[in-house]
């Protein structure tokens, strides 16, 4: 656990912040139980399979075009 808490810090003890993340396709999650449906300020992520399928990055719900 100390590891982990060391690689994550930088020298001066701050946490480094992850980078920003936006949304990586114009559609939206469409099952109810999802967080995006729930918290707008959320970005739209999308894993995106070598077939072109789409799937939720949160709740790994396929998107149905």
């Amino acid at each position: 656990m100390a590891i982990l808490s060391r690689a994550t810090k930088t020298r001066m003890g701050r946490a480094i912040k992850p980078e920003f993340e936006e949304s990586t396709h114009e559609e939206f999650c469409g099952k109810p139980d999802c967080i995006t449906s729930e918290e707008d300020y959320l970005p739209h992520l999308f894993y995106e399979t070598a077939d072109g399928r789409l799937f939720c990055k949160y709740c790994g719900e396929e998107l149905v075009k």
